[in-house]
């Protein structure tokens, strides 16, 4: 078991700190855009990324996990505690992929029964393939967003 001297486990402390800013802030920020998905405004940005930032904390709290050991007695964790971590990761992971994979398919299926249309073009502000623009009518779908011209519900 390797022995950790307290500039590593400094490290490890502040990359915890890093790590917990970015899951929070993915979680906040991922329930945020759900939100406003469900609210159904007339010009949804939608972006299949949304369940992963929202379940990202699965993959990042084993992590930390593994980090505790470290930063509190100066060792590595125990063989049998790491390859559990391993595992959970790798559960996280398949349940992230299942649940954004499902969750895609149920809301662009209930964009549809509700009347929106798929726009044409990359959304603005957005890279190819990483968001889809539908919008309750062609007029809507040419018009540019505003910070929050999208929050207006029908």
């Amino acid at each position: 078991m390797e022995v950790f001297n307290f500039k590593k486990r400094l490290f490890f402390v502040f990359f915890d700190i890093s790590l917990l800013l970015i899951t929070f802030l993915s979680v906040y920020f991922g329930v945020n855009r759900l939100i406003t998905y469900l609210l159904y405004p007339d010009v949804i940005v939608f972006s299949f990324f949304t369940v992963f930032s929202i379940l990202f904390f699965l993959l990042t709290m084993p992590i930390i996990a593994l980090s505790v050991n470290p930063i509190g007695k100066g060792r590595q964790a125990n063989i049998v505690f790491q390859k559990n971590m391993g595992k959970a990761i790798i559960l996280g992971l398949l349940f992230i992929i299942i649940s954004t994979i499902l969750f895609n398919v149920i809301f662009t299926n209930d964009l549809n029964k509700e009347g929106y249309i798929k726009c044409r073009g990359i959304p603005s502000g957005w890279m190819p393939g990483m968001a889809v623009k539908y919008a309750l009518s062609e007029e809507l779908c040419m018009k540019k967003l505003s910070a929050e011209s999208h929050l207006v519900g029908r």
